[in-house]
């Protein structure tokens, strides 16, 4: 038997212009009437909206995953603490960090002593013939020996050189140069991630007002409809009533729209996986407390970031300016050689 739940529940699932005409079409099956006027069609709206709210829903609502229950709670802290692990920027400037503490090591080998070793080993199968005139006659002879060798050992410092210089000189700026990106990575990361969640906070909050603006719309055109269906008031109230009600509605669908898309940015940032969920966690006494700062204090502008990352860039190009005015003087660099010469027609020898 085809009871009004089962059939208010087929009707739910269809599109919202079907759902509107299924529901016209049971209460007139149910009630063995046809609705004509007006005043009756929205008398029938607020009966079968009351109908649908006492029936339970258990049954035919959609069903929770379910694991979407065990949801991770983040504050602003733990958010903040996601990301400076996990943010792919961050991770990148800590590289940068590495290369140019490597690239540094490199630069400045060039005032190590280079130190060369060569050795070669010649034998002859047979021996060099010479010929000379002994009583008139060309005479051949052999010369030289069967085996030779001569190690050789070189060495080499350099004393002055313009481009070891400016390694010298340069490499602690470019180690510090590295590590006030990855600090000024991490201000903006916090930043950026504090903005996101603060903005996440206040959608979620204009949910809140957007919902009690709409039950209280709601309520007033209730009223609205009582009133013109008793004949105390115009049906233009009862229309401006459901105006309001509708944009409510929609500020409503907005916002939650929103959350979803600030949910998602908020992941970004972080640099937390796409498939997992969590819910940001919040305490309003706590943030209360923490926007509280001393305003006595005096603007010291050198320490920030930016003025420090300026003033590192200009000691770099200090330097540099030094080492093409430096370009005309010579290098100087110290040199040793040791050779010795072995011979000997037994190769053992």
């Amino acid at each position: 038997m085809v009871t009004l739940r089962h059939k208010i529940a087929e009707a739910l699932k269809q599109p919202l212009n079907t759902i509107r005409y299924n529901i016209h079409y049971i209460y007139c099956q149910i009630f063995n009437v046809t609705v004509r006027t007006k005043p009756v069609h929205l008398l029938l709206k607020t009966s079968l909206f009351a109908i649908l709210l006492a029936l339970p829903v258990n049954g035919y609502g959609q069903q929770a995953p379910a694991n979407s229950a065990i949801q991770e709670k983040l504050t602003l802290k733990d958010c903040l603490k996601y990301a400076l692990k996990n943010q792919p920027a961050l991770n990148q400037s800590y590289i940068d960090e590495a290369i140019a503490k490597t690239n540094n090591a490199i630069a400045l080998s060039g005032w190590l002593p280079q130190v060369n070793g060569m050795a070669n080993i010649q034998h002859y199968f047979q021996l060099p013939t010479s010929f000379t005139n002994i009583t008139g006659k060309p005479t051949p002879i052999n010369i030289g020996l069967f085996n030779y060798s001569i190690p050789q050992v070189t060495a080499s410092q350099t004393l002055f050189n313009a481009d070891e210089l400016l390694a010298a000189k340069a490499s602690k700026l470019n180690t510090t140069r590295a590590r006030q990106n990855t600090t000024g990575t991490k201000i903006e990361l916090v930043s950026d991630v504090s903005k996101v969640f603060y903005d996440l906070l206040l959608s979620l909050q204009q949910i809140e007002v957007f919902k009690d603006d709409t039950a209280r719309l709601g309520k007033n055109k209730e009223d609205a409809y009582n009133r013109f269906v008793s004949g105390i008031a115009d049906k233009v109230d009862h229309k401006q009533a459901s105006i309001a009600l509708n944009n409510s509605l929609s500020r409503l669908k907005g916002a939650t729209e929103t959350v979803k898309a600030k949910y998602a940015l908020l992941k970004q940032m972080m640099g937390y996986p796409s498939d997992k969920t969590f819910t940001v966690q919040f305490d309003t006494g706590q943030m209360m407390q923490e926007i509280l700062i001393d305003t006595l204090a005096p603007l010291r502008f050198e320490q920030r970031i930016e003025y420090q990352q300026i003033q590192t860039a200009k000691r770099i190009q200090r330097e540099t300016t030094l080492y093409y005015k430096m370009g005309f003087m010579p290098s100087m660099s110290a040199y040793y050689s040791y050779f010795h010469q072995f011979q000997n027609n037994e190769l053992s020898e």
